[in-house]
């Protein structure tokens, strides 16, 4: 069985005298949050084996916290130009370039990409989530990197930070 986990970049600062878009940083929501949904993955049991993102700073930095979380080196990272501003043809082309002894494999982006991603790879093709920063969303699918197109994945699950802080306080 072969796992995405799509991870939308957490919450970036909007107030920070970055030059541009690309350019701007986690705001301390976003710094706190990445960690945070990084533990959850590892408690799961869910590693990557390859971490695909967006250059932009935001997801670069989400990334890194997530990926230092997991307990996984920089490696296992690469850093995809076409993942800012890409539509979920990107996903996909990346994913079928995958060698089949990947068997868990993160992607870093951007909204509307990951809601519209979420929807795409899910074997209903009907789903539709509100995807807010830093929030991850884990499908599986039976068979080859090659294979991958829509419809061909289950959502394992769907988790925002929101309420793995409320899940976490409540245990």
């Amino acid at each position: 069985m072969k796992t995405i986990l799509l991870v939308r970049h957490g919450k970036s600062d909007w107030s920070s005298d970055a030059r541009g878009d690309f350019d701007r940083p986690l705001a301390d929501r976003g710094s706190r949050d990445a960690p945070m949904m990084g533990r959850m993955l590892k408690n799961y049991g869910l590693t990557p084996e390859l971490v695909l993102s967006s250059p932009a700073k935001r997801a670069a930095e989400t990334t890194r916290l997530i990926s230092d979380a997991v307990g996984i080196g920089s490696g296992t990272v690469k850093f995809v130009d076409a993942f800012y501003g890409c539509s979920t043809s990107a996903y996909y082309a990346e994913a079928r370039r995958m060698d089949d002894s990947v068997e868990t494999l993160m992607i870093v982006g951007h909204n509307p990409t990951m809601a519209e991603a979420v929807s795409s790879f899910a074997a209903d093709g009907r789903l539709s989530v509100d995807f807010p920063t830093c929030a991850v969303a884990c499908l599986d699918f039976h068979g080859s990197w090659s294979g991958c197109a829509p419809g061909v994945c289950s959502l394992r699950f769907f988790a925002i930070p929101k309420l793995i802080k409320k899940a976490m306080a409540e245990a």
